[in-house]
């Protein structure tokens, strides 16, 4: 799904930052974005390297009522977990080595209370006899002396924040509070100014800048420069708190000048309305961006650059609507001003929309015609071998066949670098199959394998082997038939087609079968006996960063224990054309993964593994560091929620977990361009059907309520598919009207064919990636079922709600495999 997601656990930080001049605070988005040191950060290794300690995996507090007490906090039940800390360092000994970590859970729990003074006491002495963490004692002692009155204290403490610490850009902002609280509103201006010129991504930046209009206001400086202050809160801030709050103060300030003074103060220039539309159409509002690039565009004497990105945007923006037909003339529009301007990017990307906005408006001439435009003018545009294949589907749309097949037959060869190669012949070998043309179909299938001996992307990982199995097995040939499976399992461990083959081998070759699962899985488990982690030296695990992460890690304060990784370059959450880390690092990437795994930071951990580590999957999970690094990128997210809502609904676990990591990646305030919300990504719509309570945004964010309305629509799909989980999958996608219509066409397939025939790109892509991981959760997690059992004979509907409401997706008839994420 994503789209770049932001990053905020329930463990990210579990105390608030208020800021003293306001009651809004910055979003949780973009505190993430901007709090984070990137690799860019890294300062140079200083220390000889040092050897890897095993203690720094292990958690702080494994057993008895430090453990429990540790559990409340983390569940954000501070005035228990106060209590309960209290009691439990009652009975320690002042000596005890685990004294001070527990004494700074108190405080911050005391602090989430507002109880000040008493959090402060404990701050303040931590600072001297907990010198690993003396940087954030010094901030929360601040923190403390400024709310408790103190702001003197406060600059007293923030003064013994380390210059270069991870902490600084936070404490910079508790001396802005400081000097708000006590009305110095010229050093208000100044530390502001200070503070975005040293950390342009840095905390709080958007209430930063208000305060900064705030103190221009009080200053009394000119109106036009305080209107300029405000606009540009408006313009950049993508907390909605901090812009709207800006619009209100620029219509306040607008009333106070004269009626011919007023309109400059209030219209935005022609980069604020574009800086504020994509702020919003980054942020899936997409209704709310197509209004202010509409508005942007009736600027007069917009230079030709800005205008196109405005026509293009504006008509992406219905777009995502799922508004195809009102989007089709807007992206002519762009192509239009998008030529004019020269910008050959975005002429071919509105080409490629508005084609599929005619092609789904039912115009398949005007669409072939705009895929044919990329072609012939920008034949080496990435796009260009994606138009190729679209055109080939408005052809098969229309029934014509032949003409689908003439464009599909040479796009390798017209596009050897492109990425749409595989999937042309794939498409040719798949219309042969259902054509029953059994020779035709393996010999389409030996050309993919012969010129794409490995495809690594998800959805075609293993496919030309399961079909070619399947082939043989329709020829009688079964000898080669179960080679081609074996080698489908073998090649592609825990894939989608690997879930068919050993399916298939059940059934028909299940001695084989048994015999390849046994050697695949012969040491399954072992790395619960014994720890499978064995890292030489590295010259990072001296930096004292480095050992404040590992220290954040154990204590399960996740957020402290990335960003203090981060500012040392161990980076996590990265995209999928990141560079790799450099030689000898990987070791370090996987402690990182480790690190904010143990702390509850699934989203930031697994992403190492699946974003950046990714050779892992070549090699099946069978015990010791394999199937290690396998449960990290698959790991057992918020394991309470998922068992309380699994067992009362009577959905498997493994299943919770597939569709959480593919719909959110555990990111528990995730929104999709869709707006679907939270782990289990539900339309608030669907989560209607099943939430007995009031379904709200803020609701959907918490992972306990999402994890149940999700879990409670799992087991409606479950109980209206008999258990098929591949059509619940589809279900949960698309709607259960969508399946049930496809049922109704092409429920006389088997399950795999069904699959592959499903009309919506989305839904297709989707379903399997959602099965490959559900079996590789059922293998790393349930040994008695490593396998889950599929039908292939399809099963109509249960009778049930006929509502039709969707989860997710639109009418639109994609075709094409989504790209490889």
């Amino acid at each position: 799904m994503r789209r770049a997601f932001a990053f905020a656990l329930l463990v990210l930080l579990p105390w608030p930052r208020p800021s003293l001049a306001s009651e809004g605070i910055v979003s949780e988005e973009e505190e993430e974005e901007e709090s984070g040191a990137s690799a860019e950060d890294a300062p140079p290794a200083k220390s000889v390297p040092v050897p890897f300690d095993t203690k720094w995996i292990e958690p702080c507090f494994p057993s008895g009522p430090q453990k429990a007490a540790v559990a409340r906090f983390r569940s954000r039940d501070f005035a228990g977990a106060a209590k309960d800390l209290g009691r439990v360092l009652a009975r320690l000994p002042k000596s005890a080595p685990e004294r001070n970590p527990l004494r700074l859970l108190l405080a911050l729990a005391l602090m989430n209370q507002q109880s000040w003074q008493a959090a402060g006491e404990i701050f303040e002495d931590l600072w001297s006899t907990y010198p690993l963490l003396a940087p954030y004692h010094a901030y929360h002692a601040a923190r403390c002396r400024l709310r408790d009155g103190d702001s003197d204290g406060a600059f007293t403490w923030l003064s013994r924040v380390p210059s270069g610490s991870v902490i600084e850009p936070d404490a910079a902002m508790v001396k802005v509070d400081a000097f708000v609280a006590t009305k110095r509103w010229e050093d208000v201006e100044a530390e502001v100014d200070t503070f975005l010129g040293r950390f342009p991504k840095g905390p709080r930046r958007a209430e930063a800048m208000f305060l900064r209009a705030e103190a221009l206001r009080e200053l009394g400086r000119p109106p036009a420069e305080t209107a300029a202050a405000y606009r540009k809160v408006w313009a950049e801030s993508k907390a909605e708190t901090w812009a709207a709050r800006a619009n209100e103060r620029l219509e306040t300030l607008a009333r106070t000048v004269p009626p011919e003074q007023a309109s400059a103060l209030v219209t935005r220039s022609i980069d604020e309305q574009l800086a504020r539309g994509m702020i919003l159409y980054d942020s899936y509002r997409n209704a709310d961006a197509e209004a202010v690039f509409a508005a942007a565009l009736a600027t007069p004497a917009v230079d030709k650059a800005t205008l196109c990105k405005l026509r293009f945007h504006l008509a992406q923006s219905v777009w995502k609507q799922r508004q195809r037909q009102r989007a089709a003339p807007l992206f002519d529009l762009a192509i239009a001003d998008c030529r004019a301007a020269d910008d050959k990017n975005l002429t071919v990307r509105s080409l490629y929309q508005g084609a599929r906005s005619y092609a789904t408006a039912g115009d398949k001439e005007k669409a072939l015609a705009l895929y044919a435009q990329i072609e012939n003018d920008f034949a080496r545009h990435r796009l260009a071998d994606d138009a190729r294949l679209r055109a080939a589907e408005v052809f098969t749309g229309s029934g014509k066949e032949e003409e689908a097949a003439r464009l599909l037959d040479d796009l390798a060869e017209t596009y050897p670098k492109g990425d749409m190669g595989p999937e042309s012949l794939w498409r040719l070998a798949f219309e042969s199959w259902r054509d029953r043309a059994y020779d035709k179909t393996l010999a389409r299938l030996d050309e993919i394998l012969r010129r794409y001996p490995r495809e690594d992307i998800w959805y075609a990982a293993g496919r030309a082997l399961y079909w070619k199995a399947r082939v043989l097995e329709k020829k009688a040939e079964r000898k080669r038939a179960r080679a081609s499976y074996e080698r489908a399992v073998r090649e592609y461990p825990l894939s989608v087609y690997t879930l068919f083959s050993l399916e298939r081998m059940r059934r028909s070759f299940p001695e084989a079968r048994t015999s390849l699962m046994r050697e695949l899985r012969k040491r399954m488990g072992d790395l619960d006996k014994k720890s499978p982690w064995d890292f030489g030296k590295q010259a990072v695990f001296g930096e004292p960063g480095f050992r404040r992460a590992v220290e954040f890690a154990r204590l399960g304060l996740g957020s402290e224990a990335r960003r203090e990784l981060g500012k040392l370059g161990l980076r996590a959450g990265g995209a999928k054309n990141d560079a790799l880390p450099a030689r000898g690092r990987e070791d370090v990437y996987w402690i990182t993964a480790i690190l904010l795994d143990a702390s509850g930071q699934w989203h930031a951990s697994h992403s190492i593994p699946r974003r950046t580590l990714t050779g892992f999957r070549r090699d099946y999970p069978n015990g010791g560091r394999h199937e290690a690094e396998w449960r990290l990128a698959y790991p057992k997210a918020f394991p309470d929620e998922v068992a309380k809502h699994s067992r009362a609904n009577g959905v498997p676990e493994a299943l919770q977990w597939a569709i959480m990591r593919e719909e959110s990646s555990f990111y528990p305030r995730a929104e999709s361009f869709a707006n679907a919300l939270g782990l289990t990504q539900m339309m608030t719509r669907t989560a209607g059907r099943f939430a007995p309570w009031p379904v709200t945004r803020e609701a959907l964010f918490d992972p306990d309520k999402n994890l149940e309305v999700g879990s409670k629509f799992l087991a409606f799909l479950l109980a209206r598919y008999g258990g098929q989980v591949p059509l619940v999958i589809s279900g949960y996608n698309a709607g259960e009207g969508a399946v049930d219509r496809w049922l109704r066409e092409r429920g006389n397939l088997e399950l795999d064919e069904f699959i592959e025939s499903i009309p919506y790109d989305e839904t297709r892509g989707y379903t399997k990636r959602v099965l490959s991981s559900f079996l590789a959760y059922s293998w790393l997690y349930q040994p008695k079922k490593p396998v889950p059992p599929l039908g292939f004979a399809l099963k109509k509907p249960a009778s049930g709600d006929k509502s039709g409401n969707k989860a997710k997706v639109g009418k639109s008839r994609k075709q094409v495999p989504p790209k490889k994420k």
